[in-house]
């Protein structure tokens, strides 16, 4: 029903008194309660009577409500008194607003009604009251917050000691915050030495690192790291891992730990994170550096892993000496981390000359597994002068399509970068006919350097029956073959339409529709991305609503133009999103997968077959993984939508900017 009079513009205002104000807080009209308020802020410390009657029993809890959050408008001692009386409010939501506006004033005076809130029944107030007894900032709170730390219980723990469940953490975290903010540290340093709570501890822990007079000692922190009570040993791992400041104790504390004998991997994973964490830190880096090249294999172990995970932007000198020391021609773990430490790190411009030699030294030791070796040529390849006739025969053998895929990645990673004779590049173009399409693109780079006649028509030969040729596209061969002379270019200008014969048929069809997008309609464009018929948002987002198989589609239109939006549309196998792309596993069983790669670890590969639909394989039943041609987005929209529906689409999906 229409209400009469809804902004209360008839009202005779200018005779109100604060009385008469302080009654329309009870108003139904939205906009006459919100013109009281305000009225009444004016009027300040003349309002503060009236308010505090409002507060009285008998008023609704939502006037009651209004007419703190009116107080809050007023910077005074009566108001903040008003206040304070809501504060012992029968009603939760009244006493919400109570210790939000006492909070926001910093009202020392409501310190000891604020104690006893600590413990309330509602955590939501507790917290508030919290948070208030912090930005008051009178210590005599310490107390209080510390012993409601029991409030926390035993919950579960994550990795850095925080609790899991979302009330106790939001609970934990209200009670830091307000010792931070108090930022007292005398009374929680006299609470941590005889802190018998794992709770507490982790509370005084973190909140004497947080605060800016902690001056927190690594001697306080260092000793947690050993205990057996995970909330201890996780919070002081979890604030060593940021206090690279410490270097000289910590080094001297991570020095004694990398003696012990061997632990169990999850311990030793757990130590080399921690100095991972901590690498920034110059004495860490000695250490690890000193590690390396003089310890037990198991501490050397670890701080290879260490090194390897601490992504520094510039490798100290002492890492790259002890990295090319730890490769050791006979081979062993030690030398296998030491190469995958070796692919993580930074190095100097042109590679570190020891680190090359030491790397190229491994590839040549026949001796060793392959992985081994290829991972090894892979990052010296520039190094390899020459390319001897046994290491390329090596090299070219690790390109057949029955070796595991890393042994092939590696190898045409050090074909492209090395060094070759031309002998070898004409022998390397006429394999092009038998490598797999992951790896063409891959192998290109060698083709760049001497680009002679000889060889263009060696490479062109193999290229025009390959099977990889598939994989390749006009973008990756153009540029090549205009490195190479003249009498080539009408060869290689038929392969690269060849290539583009199919793209070309489509770009046809693809102008065609397009002349109509501009009488695209944004409205019934979004109906069409919405309906059943496309079923768009089963596989793309737009905002909050959507599935995630496929790209992110909120800001499509700031990204794409209309053409791109089009042909992704009816051709979505013409381009494919980087980080969408489609691959084909094989299994030793004679199955296949196809879908989007959603992780590719050791143990595993996880693809995305659906919109909702995952398969997991283990990396030990796969044979082979390829990039696939295909979209998972099906293909024939130009058949099941109509040209004003293609254009409507797409005008929606430029729309989203």
């Amino acid at each position: 029903p229409a209400v009469a009079d809804p902004r209360g513009r008839q009202l005779p205002w200018a005779s109100f008194s604060a009385a008469d104000l302080a009654t329309r807080l009870a108003d139904s009209r939205p906009d006459v309660r919100e013109r009281a308020q305000a009225l009444l802020g004016e009027l300040g410390d003349a309002a503060v009577p009236a308010l505090q009657a409002t507060l009285r029993p008998g008023s609704a809890a939502a006037t009651r409500q209004a007419a703190v959050w009116t107080l809050a408008r007023t910077d005074g001692p009566a108001a903040r008194a008003a206040t304070r009386s809501a504060l012992a409010d029968a009603d939760p939501s009244v006493v919400h607003a109570a210790l939000q506006v006492t909070s926001l004033w910093r009202d020392a005076a409501a310190l000891d009604l604020l104690l006893p809130r600590l413990q309330d029944s509602n955590l939501m107030l507790a917290r508030i009251a919290a948070e208030a007894l912090g930005r008051i900032g009178n210590p005599r709170a310490i107390p209080a917050l510390l012993e409601a730390v029991g409030r926390i219980g035993n919950p579960p723990r994550s990795a850095t000691g925080t609790p899991e469940s979302p009330s106790s953490r939001a609970w934990e975290h209200a009670l830091i915050h307000a010792l931070i903010e108090i930022n007292h540290p005398e009374p929680l340093r006299a609470r941590l030495a005889g802190a018998a709570s794992p709770a507490l501890a982790r509370v005084v822990l973190v909140a004497l690192d947080q605060m800016s007079a902690g001056n927190l000692q690594a001697a306080e922190v260092l000793p947690g790291l050993g205990s057996s009570d995970p909330v201890r040993a996780r919070t002081a791992a979890w604030i060593v891992s940021h206090r690279s400041d410490w270097g000289a104790d910590l080094a001297g504390h991570f020095r004694s730990e990398l003696r012990r004998p061997a632990t169990a991997p999850e311990a030793s994973a757990a130590l080399a994170k921690q100095l991972a964490d901590l690498a920034k830190s110059p004495a860490i880096q000695e250490l690890l550096a000193s590690t390396v090249t003089a310890a037990s294999a198991d501490a050397r172990l670890i701080a290879l892993r260490a090194m390897a995970g601490a992504g520094l932007k510039e490798t100290p000198a002492a890492w790259l000496s002890a990295l090319a020391a730890a490769l050791d021609p006979s081979g062993g773990a030690v030398a296998e981390q030491a190469v995958a430490t070796a692919r993580t790190v930074a190095q100097p411009k042109g590679g570190d000359p020891a680190l090359l030699a030491a790397l190229a030294r491994i590839g040549r030791q026949t001796g060793l597994k392959p992985g081994l070796r290829l991972d090894a040529l892979a990052l010296a390849a520039s190094a390899l002068r020459p390319v001897d006739p046994g290491l390329f025969d090596f090299l070219l053998a690790h390109l057949a399509p029955q070796q595991p895929l890393p042994l092939r990645t590696a190898a045409a990673t050090t074909l492209s970068r090395a060094p070759l004779t031309p002998a070898q590049q004409l022998t390397l173009a006429d394999a092009m006919r038998a490598v797999g399409a992951l790896e063409a693109p891959r192998l290109l780079p060698a083709f760049e350097r001497q680009p002679t006649e000889e060889l263009g028509q060696r490479l062109l030969a193999a290229l025009e029956k390959s099977p990889a040729l598939a994989g390749l596209n006009a973008g990756l061969l153009r540029p090549l073959f205009a490195k190479y002379p003249a009498a080539l270019q009408p060869a290689a200008g038929r392969l690269i339409t060849a290539v583009n014969a199919d793209a070309a048929r489509q770009n046809a069809r693809v102008d065609a529709v397009l002349a109509g997008v501009a009488a695209g309609d944004v409205r019934r464009g979004q109906a069409v991305f919405n309906s059943d018929k496309t079923a768009c948002t089963l596989c793309h987002k737009i905002g909050y609503r959507g599935g995630l198989l496929g790209p992110d589609l909120t800001a499509i239109g700031r990204i794409r133009s209309e053409r791109e939006l089009l042909e992704a549309v009816m051709y979505p196998s013409a381009t494919l999103v980087r980080g969408y792309e489609p691959v084909s596993v094989s299994l030793k069983s004679g199955e296949s997968h196809g879908g989007i790669l959603k992780k590719d670890a050791p143990d595993e590969i996880v693809l995305a077959t659906g919109p909702e639909t995952e398969v997991h394989l283990a990396r030990t039943d796969v044979v082979d993984l390829q990039p696939g041609a295909i979209s998972p987005m099906p293909p024939g929209m130009d058949v099941v939508l109509s040209p004003q529906e293609l254009a409507d689409l797409v005008a929606f999906l430029k729309s989203r900017s």
